[in-house]
């Protein structure tokens, strides 16, 4: 199994947002965390709520609730692609799929 953690250029986006993938040969999950306007965003912590995001939908194989979200990911400028904080099979984006496609065989 791998995990990639990367976090969006400030340029696109509103807030600071940290990304874990974590894949096999067959399936893979995205986390998301975004940081709130309110936190000092810390990039260990980040990495660490999108991490578990990430392990949770990969493990139940499920994306998480999209209803469960506060706000939207459209008005903070997040790629299309990002739908839920923890999704399962998730639609890639070209940077991650560029990512994915550098990984060493398992």
């Amino acid at each position: 199994m791998h995990e990639i953690t990367y976090y969006l250029p400030r340029e696109i986006k509103t807030k600071q947002v940290a990304v874990v993938l974590v894949c096999d040969d067959k399936k893979i999950s995205r986390g998301i965390a975004v940081c709130s306007k309110n936190d000092q965003f810390n990039r260990k912590r980040g990495r660490m709520i999108a991490m578990g995001r990430a392990q949770k939908a990969f493990a139940t194989q499920e994306t998480s609730d999209k209803n469960d979200i506060v706000f939207k990911f459209e008005d903070m400028g997040l790629p299309d692609e990002f739908d839920a904080m923890g999704s399962y099979q998730p639609d890639l984006t070209d940077f991650e799929t560029d990512l994915l496609s550098k990984l060493p065989a398992e």
